[in-house]
């Protein structure tokens, strides 16, 4: 049997479902390179350079630039240590023309040398541009975490990232983000190290999620929440019920001492004929609560009653006590 998917691959999957029309090539390729491109300087311009250990997000791009340019790019791939493992990074390389052409229309760099230090105006403006830029950035530096469930513990913290390479324009794809997802700007944070952002309000991910053209892992994610909601609900209701329990035990047992510290110390035969009946029956009936202990009399009496019946056995019982 195959493991259940993450929200994470379900989103990927989807988003590598999902076909780019001739206006998103850009956009795609733009956010795909504030995620996972390098610039190496020459002195023709940038050169381009894509890579990461996702050989789809590679192909995608290959793709795309063989429908702009109709020249398809080779892609590569080498084996890196990573800590402990291995894993494959592949990559694509632009030849220069096509380099300039890419940074140029995808509004990272202009006249061969000059960032953009902002998004400009213009770009991006249509939806379906956003969605494409929030696609390729969120396959090349994007990451979903859902909080792990181990020996009945949940982990806590809903948290979507996005690794960006640099920090430029950084603000203005939080923008982009808050805008296209119809979420407040202020609920995607700033890591204190490095160039990251993300979002912990998992209200807000299902949002981004669909702002990306995703339909199953926002639905996935809102399982696993609901799930885990009523999960917790039920736990609650079990605590209370359990504590409820603790304490009515505890009372019966208090209650039984009381009762036992008069027969033994004296006092019991001095109890109104109502007193010792309660008496008799709480002994007879030391698990049940006050409440259930009045249903026992002929008439049942209320609980209000049958407290103050209880309270009165327990004062007599502690004045026992303090005169011995």
């Amino acid at each position: 049997m195959s493991e259940r998917k993450t929200v994470k691959e379900i989103a990927k999957d989807e988003l590598y479902e999902q076909k780019l029309s001739p206006s998103e090539y850009y956009p795609f390729l733009s956010g795909v390179i504030r995620g996972a491109g390098e610039l190496h300087f020459t002195r023709e311009g940038f050169a381009l350079e894509i890579s990461s250990p996702d050989e789809r997000l590679i192909d995608s791009v290959v793709a795309v630039a063989e429908k702009l340019f109709g020249k398809r790019l080779s892609k590569d791939g080498s084996d890196i240590d990573v800590g402990y493992a291995h894993t494959v990074f592949y990559k694509v390389v632009f030849p220069q023309n096509l380099s300039e052409k890419v940074l140029e229309e995808g509004k990272i760099v202009k006249n061969k040398y000059d960032f953009y230090d902002e998004i400009p105006a213009g770009f991006l403006e249509k939806p379906k541009e956003k969605r494409a830029f929030m696609k390729g950035l969120y396959l090349s530096c994007g990451s979903i975490r859902v909080p792990e469930e181990k020996d009945g513990k949940v982990s806590s913290g809903y948290t979507l990232s996005f690794s960006l390479n640099s920090d430029q324009v950084k603000s203005d794809i939080k923008k982009l983000i808050a805008s296209a997802s119809k979420i407040k700007e202020e609920s995607i944070r700033e890591k204190k190290t490095g160039n990251g952002i993300y979002i912990k309000s998992s209200e807000a991910i299902c949002e981004v999620l669909t702002a990306m053209g995703c339909v199953v892992s926002p639905l996935a994610l809102y399982d696993i929440i609901a799930e885990r909601q009523l999960r917790n609900q039920v736990n609650r209701e079990q605590n209370s019920e359990m504590g409820n329990l603790q304490k009515s035990i505890n009372a019966s047992m208090k209650q039984i001492e009381a009762i036992n510290t008069l027969k033994k110390y004296g006092g019991y035969d001095e109890l109104s004929m109502d007193l010792k009946e309660t008496c008799e029956k709480r002994l007879q009936n030391p698990e049940i609560d006050s409440a259930k202990l009045g249903q026992l009399f002929e008439p049942p009496i209320t609980k209000s009653c049958i407290n103050h019946r209880l309270r009165k056995i327990i004062e007599k019982a502690e004045k026992v006590k303090k005169s011995k």
